[in-house]
């Protein structure tokens, strides 16, 4: 009778055992289905002003197990690109924020290679906000940032036996979303977003140089004149800028009369302030005012019985100017410009007493030619 109730006992243990292990197995299961990847990297190189847009953009990584590592202004070397950097810290994805233009850009680490965007608040209520929640959708559907794990139904309690059950109407019942199910509206909703997000605007460079020919006109008695203009501008802040002009003739204007003949070459000298008031992704339009100098240079021949000479005469000149930049590379932009003014005081030809031409009240300047960009 002993051994016979051991056994029993040694049975029971056994089916106590492998109840025990299959109860931890259902436990652990969804949970283990339930934990985070493995911790990424993401690298936040701070610059003057994007506290706002990356204090938002850390709430929105806190769900997506990021390591996030900071780097200040000082603590890399001036001048480093945002793939320069990430390659570095060997992340894998990047941020910077340009608070002054409104962008913030992101770098993602791919299995081939990387890729680079830049996204836009610029007219946006809220811009900090906007940039960071663009930087999250991306990296979301990008699979690298997911969504935070919906929370679970309530259950409600369970009615006593024999008692009468209410059964929710589909109209008003609530249906929770499962993980994978949430995931898919997420990468929906990130993928409408881009498509409706407008093109970011064209980056803007400290320096230009300007180069084309054009043509110079103004009534009193001269044709147009055939120019070539040499332009530089200085890049203030985001919208203005300090440009420098030179325009050199590649012809002489010619009249002539009963007392003899003469040529004219007509130069122009000056700066302005600009102010880009137009910005596309294509392009760009400035306009500005400013002045400069007209030197007009004339070599007379005489006929018989008459004296011939040269002259040059210099005059001040307030200008006007507006121009039009399509955007041909990164580099590069095809540029149409024009330039109008007035030489203060006119600038008359006279053969002896008899004025026979004049020049600069008013002037006009259309030119067409390449603007070389670089700096940043």
């Amino acid at each position: 009778m002993q051994s016979s109730l051991l056994g029993w006992f040694v049975r029971l243990e056994g089916r106590a055992l492998a109840l025990a292990c299959l109860f931890a197995t259902t436990v652990t299961l969804p949970a283990a289905a339930q934990v985070q990847p493995a911790s990424r990297s993401i690298l936040l190189l701070r610059t003057h002003g994007d506290e706002a847009t990356i204090r938002r953009l850390e709430l929105e990584l806190d769900a997506g197990a990021f390591q996030v590592i900071e780097q200040k202004a000082g603590q890399r070397p001036p001048g480093e690109t945002l793939a320069v950097a990430a390659e570095r810290e060997r992340v894998d994805a990047a941020v910077r924020v340009d608070p002054g233009r409104g962008t913030i850009a992101l770098w993602v680490r791919k299995p081939d290679g990387f890729v680079e965007e830049t996204f836009s608040a610029a007219g946006e209520a809220g811009p900090s906000q906007v940039l960071a929640i663009r930087v999250a959708e991306s990296l979301r559907a990008r699979g690298l940032l997911l969504p935070p794990a919906p929370e679970p139904a309530e259950t409600p309690p369970q009615a006593p036996d024999g008692a009468a059950t209410a059964t929710a109407s589909p109209e008003t019942a609530d249906v929770p979303l499962s993980p994978s199910t949430s995931h898919s509206i997420t990468s929906e909703t990130a993928g409408s977003e881009g498509s409706l997000r407008p093109a970011p605007p064209r980056p803007s460079s400290r320096f230009a140089l300007a180069l084309g020919p054009g043509i110079a006109v103004s009534p009193g008695g001269l044709g147009p004149l055939a120019v070539v203009e040499l332009g530089v501008r200085v890049r203030l802040t985001r919208d203005a800028a300090v440009s420098l002009l030179g325009v050199v003739p590649l012809t002489r204007q010619s009249f002539s009369s009963d007392e003899g003949e003469a040529d004219v070459a007509s130069y122009v000298a000056g700066g302005a302030f600009e102010l880009e008031w137009a910005r596309w992704s294509f392009g760009s339009i400035r306009s500005g005012a400013g002045a400069g100098v007209s030197i007009t240079h004339m070599s007379g021949r005489a006929a018989s019985g008459f004296e011939g000479g040269d002259d040059t005469v210099a005059a001040l000149a307030p200008l006007a100017l507006s121009s039009f930049q399509l955007g041909l590379s990164s580099s590069f932009d095809l540029r149409t410009a024009v330039v109008v003014g007035a030489t203060l005081p006119e600038v008359q030809m006279a053969f002896g007493a008899r004025e026979v031409a004049s020049w600069g009240r008013p002037f006009a300047i259309a030119t067409l030619g390449l603007e070389a960009r670089a700096g940043r």
